[in-house]
């Protein structure tokens, strides 16, 4: 199945290539379906936990609690693959460890809570948007981790050229020569902008 993946600051979203269709996911999590995934992770002991199980976990005041990383985005965004994520006490999780357990927790996510029909074996293709301003090394980082997770990894795309295919594909009747929205700016707004 061919996918493409914003891995955000505070959510991912995952959307798929069906016949010429692009639906986006929706996770069917405690509280009933949701088109996003939460970029929450929490360290008991040696565990991850990642999403709306690391949300209860903090919710629910657990015990042995070892760690807290509100976005593993933020967290891995200028480490080095092999440094050590501060923010977990517990056992030491480097930066690649870390984004790849996620991206991990989020392709089974895929397979066996979302609304996509995913065959067992079949393999998971993702383009993968990142950032405009992200250097080699967070490119890196990310594009290593996602394969790691067990993507097969197609490309990357500049996060604001994402989101311009995305509207080009859905209004590109409406933009024309004799349109008054002639012209469209893309702005990407997203979590980690401020």
């Amino acid at each position: 199945m061919r996918l493409g993946i914003d891995f955000g600051t505070t959510r991912t979203v995952v959307s798929a290539a069906l016949d010429g269709r692009y639906p986006v996911a929706s996770f069917e999590l405690a509280d009933g379906y949701r088109d996003y995934l939460r970029g929450l992770a929490v360290q008991t002991g040696d565990a991850l936990h990642f999403g709306d199980e690391a949300a209860a976990l903090l919710a629910d005041g657990a015990a042995g609690i070892t760690g807290v990383v509100r976005s593993v985005k933020r967290a891995i965004t200028g480490l080095a693959p092999d440094d050590r994520v501060d923010a977990l006490a517990g056992r030491p999780v480097d930066a690649l460890e870390l984004a790849a357990a996620y991206l991990a927790w989020l392709r089974d996510a895929i397979r066996t809570r979302s609304n996509l029909e995913v065959a067992p074996n079949e393999p998971l293709e993702v383009t993968i948007a990142v950032p405009a301003g992200a250097g080699s090394r967070q490119r890196f980082l990310t594009l290593e981790a996602f394969t790691r997770a067990g993507f097969e990894v197609a490309g990357l795309v500049n996060e604001p050229t994402a989101a311009a295919v995305e509207y080009a594909h859905r209004h590109l009747k409406g933009v024309g020569k004799r349109s008054p929205k002639r012209y469209v700016v893309i702005y990407d707004l997203g979590g980690g902008t401020f």
